[in-house]
């Protein structure tokens, strides 16, 4: 076996990474030559604009090792689509030579240049890897590099001996830092964990209990920030991951889940299916065919190394492959968390598993391996192709509208702050450079966003899109709002974005959009946020038209549905108690819009209507004093666009959906604080 050092060995890499580069500069250039939302965390512009207005760091998720990161990034390339980017170009850069090292210590001979394979097929593969080995977004492609880092490291010790401790300690670090990055590589930790222990107990029993807390140590020191961030702020995390993430936010079951993620996910990554539409790149017999031919030598692989596992006991690094790949499909179809989606993020795993496995499958072959690349290759070349001249100046969607001068038009007229929607929010904080921060408000509620102090001032904006109804209806809903608290505001038409600024009073915007008719006030007191999750407080206010509750909250089953409330005492005040339902909306690309309309007998109260992508609502209303002093009042929510994932074609779950309910709040005007 050539020495890895050798001339051959690193010309080759070099070249492999110079070709992995020319990919990235022309994505850069094209497909990936904007930026979006979710690539741009606020916490890293705050520090690097010197801010300190932007951060709320309560409101995120809590994991993510991304800020830091791009906060070296924008101080080295300024706030540019490379300076989102170049963490994750460099990660990628890196999985790739380090991908190249670790075939080459797993093939016994040299094979002349089969190590190389595994990243020929990353570095040539389908726009999915391609857009994901750049995007700063999830800590997906640090998911990637820190599994490569692993198994490279584990690579080092001959198979049958138990690992160094310092190996051990470095390792299980690895896998703690990266479960921060992205919680989803706490599965293929476990994983490794499991294939230390096994060399340990393989050579000796006595090694376990030492090795056990070495790696125990590593990963609490490892995951050590997000432990502590999750400790001070709720465990924020925590609750990301058990309220669940799911296309179209219908939960399609475990069998689903795996359906999906066979007929869906794997098909994506293979680039067979365009990441962003359900249709195939080829038609449906070719790309079957094209599917087995790409995955067979990895089964083959996996079926051998389970073969020499039940034979010999052997548990090599092949077999360890295996489990990640199996582990993290489970992970997948377990929780509601890991639901695939049009973006099959929480999947890209999966690609380290299935191409050195494929190279396993591959050894030995001298026919079948030359054909193999010939069509792996041709295809992504064409695959590659396509999207880029579908998306030759960025993603291609609504929700990514040019923003070209709006900063400085907002900047010219003295405006320091914005409440704004989540798909124009964060670039234009970014535009601006971190000079104007972003909030969201009721107006235009996202799930996502930094709630602030609600209160709009002389020097801060509403922006609302003009191109979007929902955002004209909302525009008009604040001036009315705004007029019926005394205020009178500017408005500037830019691009169409409608600026409405320098208003002639602080206008509360909590207050506002609930419909008081009095002063403004900011002072509420909190009486309730109850939960209509499974034993939930809310669940109690259920009458007909419910599901049955879950572990997140209850879907509204069919056009209409009935809470049923008593017990409040009259506040001697005709808008004294504000509600507020907050939950998720059944909207998809197939059906979009969905409407929610609350009677309170027999009278509109409000209407809500909500388009995709976004999948959450927060319907709020103020609750009337007649309504109270009869002991109790019945809200009746109805919804004319429910419909059922089963009509969609998502799932076989035949109930008509629209509005999940998560939790009913209700607040109380301080009335002393009023004047």
């Amino acid at each position: 076996m050539a020495s890895l050092n050798s001339r051959r060995t690193v010309l080759s890499i070099v070249a492999l990474v110079l070709v992995a580069l020319v990919w990235k500069v022309i994505y850069l250039k094209t497909a990936e030559s904007t930026y979006n939302t979710e690539e741009l965390p606020l916490a890293p512009i705050t520090l690097v604009a010197g801010s300190d207005v932007l951060t709320d760091i309560a409101a995120t998720r809590l994991y993510g090792t991304s800020a830091i990161t791009s906060a070296a990034s924008f101080e080295l390339f300024g706030f540019t689509p490379l300076g989102v980017k170049f963490p994750n170009i460099v990660f990628f850069l890196t999985t790739i030579i380090l991908l190249c090292l670790l075939c080459k210590r797993l093939l016994s001979e040299d094979n002349r240049y089969l190590w190389m394979m595994p990243g020929v097929l990353l570095v040539v593969g389908p726009p999915v890897i391609q857009i994901w080995g750049m995007k700063n977004r999830g800590g997906f492609i640090e998911g990637i590099f820190a599994l490569v880092l692993c198994l490279w490291l584990c690579s080092r010790t001959p198979e049958g001996r138990p690992l160094s401790d310092l190996h051990k300690l470095i390792i299980a670090l690895v896998i703690g830092v990266a479960t921060w990055s992205q919680p989803l590589s706490l599965v293929w930790g476990i994983v490794l964990v499991g294939y230390i222990l096994w060399q340990d107990a393989a050579y000796s029993i006595r090694n376990v209990p030492k090795s056990s807390v070495i790696v125990l140590m590593g990963l609490l020191i490892g995951a050590m920030p997000l432990v502590y961030l999750n400790f001070i702020f709720g465990f924020n995390t925590f609750q990301v991951l058990s309220h669940g993430e799911v296309p179209g936010g219908v939960d399609l079951g475990k069998a689903g889940r795996l359906r999906e993620i066979l007929v869906g996910g794997v098909p994506r990554l293979l680039g067979l299916k365009r990441q962003w539409q359900d249709d195939w790149v080829l038609s449906p017999p070719v790309a079957w065919c094209l599917y087995f031919i790409f995955v067979f030598p990895a089964i083959r692989a996996a079926v051998r190394a389970v073969i020499n596992f039940l034979t010999n006991r052997r548990v090599g690094l092949d077999l360890a492959l295996v489990g990640v790949a199996l582990a993290v499909v489970a992970a997948n179809v377990i929780s509601t968390w890991g639901n695939f989606q049009e973006e099959p993020r929480r999947l890209l795993l999966l690609y380290v598993p299935l191409v050195v496995l494929t190279m396993q499958g591959l050894r030995g072959s001298r026919i079948f391996l030359p054909v193999y690349l010939l069509i792996w290759v041709a295809f992504n070349l064409f695959s590659n192709y396509t999207y880029i001249r579908d998306h030759a100046n960025g993603f291609s969607s609504g929700l990514y509208r040019p923003l070209d001068g709006l900063a400085e038009k907002l900047a010219d007229n003295g405006i320091t702050g914005v409440y704004a929607d989540v798909w124009v929010g964060p670039r234009l904080t970014f535009a601006s450079k971190g000079t104007i921060p972003w909030y969201r408000s009721q107006y235009v509620p996202t799930a996502y966003g930094y709630v602030g102090d609600q209160i709009l001032t002389a020097n801060e904006a509403m922006l609302f899109n003009m191109q979007s109804k929902a955002e004209l209806d909302a525009r008009s809903k604040f001036f009315a709002d705004a007029a019926s608290l005394g205020a009178n505001c500017a408005e500037i038409v830019f691009d169409n974005f409608s600026i409405v600024h320098h208003c002639d009073a602080e206008i509360d915007l909590g207050v506002a959009f609930a419909g008081f008719d009095g002063q403004p006030t900011s002072s509420y007191a909190t009486i309730g946020k109850l939960s209509t999750a499974v034993d939930g407080e809310g669940t109690r206010y259920l009458g007909k038209g419910w599901s049955k509750p879950e572990q997140w909250g209850v879907w509204l089953d069919g056009g209409s549905g009935v809470l049923t409330f008593g017990g409040l005492e009259s506040q001697g005040d005709p808008a004294a108690y504000v509600m507020r339902l907050v939950g998720r909306v059944y909207t998809s690309p197939k059906h979009p819009t969905q409407r929610i309309q609350v009677f309170v007998a027999g009278e509109l109260v409000t209407e809500v209507t909500t388009r995709y992508p976004e999948t959450n609502s927060v319907i709020s209303f103020p609750v009337k004093s007649e309504w109270v002093s009869k002991g109790g009042f019945k809200l009746v929510l109805v919804t004319p666009d429910a419909i059922s994932p089963k009509n969609l074609g998502y799932s076989l779950d035949s109930r008509e959906l629209s509005f999940g309910l998560e939790y009913i709040e209700l607040d109380i005007l301080d009335l002393e604080s009023r004047e």
